[in-house]
């Protein structure tokens, strides 16, 4: 794509809805069935989904050597509440992507600022209901050249409200987020020049069991987002004046499909979902402020549809395992407006496959779960030298109190 404003070059503006933290390597085994079985992982979507799982302390280890991954969270039963604190989850938002401009990188550096993780608060109330409060900050200032009357300065942050409801019958959740940075610099060059993003978003999620019994659970699930984003960036003209160049979006997302889990005996249960459609659509458009110059960018991802398979199996007393598959089909879209008549348009149909295996291990009131890592399972573990992968690539700690 030729994009005439550099600007445009940045990465698109994304909140992430319902981003899930508890037991993932649970769900990555089973192929990730979000929605369709009952775990802890759903409360930062279903907050009030906290009173099924009062008792419990997590910890997960995402990727293999990245301390930073680790997140640890713990519930707290009070009377008729439920405290819930989560620290170290992630809020996918890198701000480099924001802020970093090769038309302004003399305002902001790479690695300033990290608001990808963040601290989060649950409290459960009356048995069903559950709110949630989440924020990370950050801020960084540093002199220019030594001069301690010059500095670079630059902060960002990021809040989320969310809310919800869960009876044995239904789920429901609202999250309401914010996210905002701003880069300065004092020198007479760029003392003129600024650069700051905001980001406002919504996420809706909703799940409905028609039929419950003690063999079988089938339900219907419904999620969606939507965003609005905006960044702008001052940057000198000819003559040494800010003109401030601008790019406004909006994206979201809506998906509905059923599931069900059926037992088929003491040892086995198989899950299965279905989404006969998701949409996807993600719309950018920037401007220059005293010009006519702009340029729209949009993408539009139609799913019809996917497909989720998992088995769990308790093998032995301690241990269980698991394999679960997720395959959808993608038609994608993308329509490229540059002005003056310059419109590029293309579209393809594409498959994604997802396969996972994973192991539980239950030691009395506490649970090891892991997904096995593939390079283990082709090749085996490298005992003499080499650069070994380990047995798994997620686990996940819980501990039942």
């Amino acid at each position: 794509m030729r994009h005439k404003l550099m600007f445009f070059l940045i990465p698109a503006f994304v909140l992430i809805v319902g981003t899930l933290f508890a037991t993932e390597s649970r769900m990555a085994g089973l192929g990730f069935p979000y929605g369709y079985i009952k775990d802890n992982s759903e409360i930062s979507v279903y907050p009030g989904a906290i009173h099924r799982y009062k008792t419990v302390v997590i910890g997960e280890l995402p990727t293999p050597g990245t301390e930073t991954n680790w997140t640890l969270g713990a519930n707290m039963p009070y009377q008729n509440y439920v405290g819930g604190v989560y620290l170290n989850t992630a809020t996918n938002l890198n701000v480099d992507n924001y802020l970093y401009d090769t038309l302004s990188h003399s305002l902001y550096r790479l690695g300033d600022l990290d608001i990808s993780k963040k601290i989060q608060f649950y409290l459960g109330l009356q048995e069903k209901y559950g709110i949630g409060f989440g924020m990370a900050i950050d801020n960084n200032k540093d002199d220019i050249a030594d001069d301690p009357d010059v500095k670079r300065k630059s902060s960002a942050c990021y809040f989320d409200l969310s809310g919800g409801i869960s009876t044995d019958l239904y789920d429901a959740g609202l999250k309401i987020k914010y996210a905002g940075g701003s880069a300065e610099n004092d020198s007479p060059v760029y003392k003129k020049f600024k650069d700051e993003f905001y980001l406002l978003g919504l996420d809706l999620a909703g799940r409905y069991y028609f039929k419950q019994t003690n063999d079988l659970d089938l339900m219907y699930i419904i999620n969606g987002y939507f965003n609005l984003s905006s960044k702008k960036t001052d940057i000198a003209d000819m003559d040494d004046n800010p003109v401030e160049r601008k790019i406004d979006g909006t994206d979201f997302m809506i998906e509905a499909g059923a599931g069900l889990n059926y037992k088929i005996n003491d040892v086995n249960t198989i899950i299965f979902g279905f989404k006969p459609i998701r949409f996807v659509s993600d719309h950018k458009k920037g401007s220059v402020a005293g010009s006519d110059v702009s340029a729209e960018l949009t993408y539009n991802y139609t799913y019809v549809p996917e497909y989720n398979l998992a088995l769990e199996s308790s093998i032995l007393p301690w241990l269980t395992a698991r394999v679960g598959a997720r395959q959808n089909y993608v038609f994608y879209s993308v329509k490229d407006d540059e002005g003056e008549d310059e419109i590029e348009e293309d579209s393809s149909y594409d498959s994604e496959f997802v396969m996972n295996l994973g192991l539980g291990f239950n030691f009395g009131r506490f649970t090891i779960d892991t997904v096995l890592e593939k390079d283990f399972l082709h090749n085996g573990p490298d005992f003499i030298g080499g650069n070994g992968n380990g047995l798994a690539s997620k686990i996940s700690l819980t501990y039942s109190y």
